[in-house]
């Protein structure tokens, strides 16, 4: 839950209570005037200077907008979170009309922001109790609005910052040894363009002996297969921080109680996740001693002939990706990497050749050759020195809980994932997944009294008519419309555990061990 004062708590509980809220939105993305940018020689290093975002990169220091307020213009705002299993991973979305009696909303009218009438506008939404309001949303909306003349509005569909990020390709190839999860996921951020003060991660669990992901990878892909193997959550918070809880995480006393003061109406939703059977696939990779990972010999006779004055790229290719990899110099042992060239003939070359760009892929590893000579040369040899990160072992792990398939069948869940390279690992993520899953646990919908600063992940107590307990909130859906304020809560019902954490816990005491 959002930290919030003992007077908002009280508002909350009143039975009368005024609900507030707030639209704000960027459409111009100007930068509020206390904002300035890193000047080359004149900024100082690690000062308050940011630097500049790109326009191709929306999701970039989104708070240095000067954010416009439209709360005045609301007809209805709708904004909703879930948690997305087994990824881990949760999403955020919302849903604004707005009056648009003078089509100012109107793209290619005479409004002032016609020509800002764009996607990928900045977005904030807020909502609260008697003028305290508090972050609901941060993002951005995919497309321009949808205008409805004979309603006289206009309707926006925004997505968090994350969402947006996932669908962004990763713009270069990393490969990382022996890193945690929240140390991978630094790294993707960092390419991205965001601060670390746009990101809470901590210490993670999981520790990757060889990461590797390419450029043109949608980020989405590589994070989610990451949350999968952590199997923690992450998220981007009400207030547009990107947050990270791993895997075994400080418990949650329950934050809320719903009794029938506070419940409109609550139904079960049954409940499709029973998993008995776990499933865990994984090839296990150990980075090398620099060898030899790529080469091509003279008795090789394939052409690769650069013509003069011209550059091409060579595509090596490797049996296995590669942690890292020396750039090749030209003349045979010149250097790690090396190669070397000839005339049609067989004559050998032994100037005006040089590498100017190379990349390291998955499987490939490609150098551009500058041939500056007034004639063609044929790449004759070549031999590559790098470190690989070879299959060493795989995993084929199954773990059942045979009291849940003696009752309800067996329920499979299959994880192929390279970002878990130990049994250990695996051990930890089945234990986990099935202490949460293995037994029918109520899931239920409820339209509650709502309360704003509720978030999901939030552990509540039930006390309502058949329902007792204590539940998860894994999704929230808040509406505001016809001057009316509901918040649709689905939570499933969850035995509470204290997870043993080193230092912390004390031993032989009630906190449960996991790997």
């Amino acid at each position: 839950m959002q930290a919030v004062s003992s007077s908002f708590i009280d508002a909350v509980e009143a039975p009368i209570r005024r609900i507030t809220y707030g639209l704000r939105i960027s459409f111009d993305k100007t930068y509020n005037d206390a904002t300035t940018f890193f000047t080359l020689d004149s900024s100082l290093l690690d000062g308050p200077d940011v630097l500049s975002p790109s326009e191709s990169n929306p999701i970039q220091q989104w708070y240095f907008y000067k954010y416009l307020d439209f709360t005045d213009r609301v007809v209805s705002m709708e904004w909703t979170r879930e948690l997305d299993f087994p990824d881990s991973v949760i999403s955020a979305m919302a849903d604004v009309a707005v009056d648009n009696y003078d089509d100012y909303f109107t793209p290619g009218s005479s409004s002032p922001i016609s020509s800002y009438i764009l996607p990928k506008r900045p977005m904030r939404l807020l909502s609260g109790i008697n003028g305290t309001n508090l972050p609901q949303f941060v993002g951005i909306t995919e497309k321009i609005p949808v205008v409805d003349d004979k309603a006289k509005t206009a309707a926006f569909h925004a997505i968090d910052f994350l969402s947006e990020m996932f669908k962004m390709p990763m713009n270069k190839t990393i490969a990382m040894q022996d890193a945690r999860t929240d140390e991978v996921l630094a790294a993707i951020f960092t390419q991205f363009g965001l601060d670390e003060d746009q990101y809470n991660l901590p210490v993670c669990r999981n520790v990757i002996p060889f990461v590797f992901y390419e450029k043109g990878q949608l980020a989405g892909d590589v994070i989610r297969r990451l949350m999968q193997a952590e199997m923690g959550s992450l998220w981007l918070d009400e207030a547009g921080i990107i947050q990270l809880d791993p895997r075994v995480s400080a418990t949650l006393d329950p934050v809320w109680t719903f009794d029938e003061s506070n419940v409109v109406e609550i139904k079960t939703n049954g409940d499709d996740h029973i998993i008995n059977t776990v499933k865990i696939y994984a090839e296990l990779r150990k980075v090398q001693e620099f060898q030899t990972i790529s080469s091509k010999a003279s008795t090789d006779t394939t052409l690769f002939v650069v013509a003069a004055g011209q550059s091409r790229e060579y595509e090596a290719e490797l049996q296995d990706p590669a942690l890292s990899a020396v750039t090749p110099t030209f003349g045979a042992g010149s250097g790690p990497s090396w190669f070397t060239a000839a005339l049609p003939d067989g004559t050998p070359i032994t100037t005006g050749l040089s590498v100017t760009a190379h990349e390291l892929r998955t499987n490939t590893y490609v150098f551009t050759i500058q041939n500056s000579n007034a004639f063609d040369v044929n790449i004759d040899q070549f031999g590559l020195w790098g470190q690989p990160a070879k299959v060493v072992d795989k995993i084929e792990y199954t773990e059942v809980d045979q009291d849940s398939i003696d009752k309800y069948g067996e329920q499979v869940l299959e994880i192929d994932n390279t970002f878990i390279q130990s049994t250990d690992q695996c051990d930890s993520l089945a234990f986990m997944i099935l202490d949460q899953f293995a037994e029918y646990a109520n899931e239920v919908e409820m339209t509650v009294k709502g309360n704003p600063a509720l978030q999901l992940g939030d552990i509540v107590t039930l006390d309502v008519r058949s329902y007792a307990g204590t539940y998860k909130i894994t999704k929230i859906l808040d509406r505001l419309a016809d001057g009316g304020y509901t918040q649709t809560i689905t939570a499933r019902h969850t035995d509470v555990r204290r997870w043993f954490v080193l230092d912390q816990s004390l031993l032989d005491g009630p906190d449960v061990l996991t790997v």
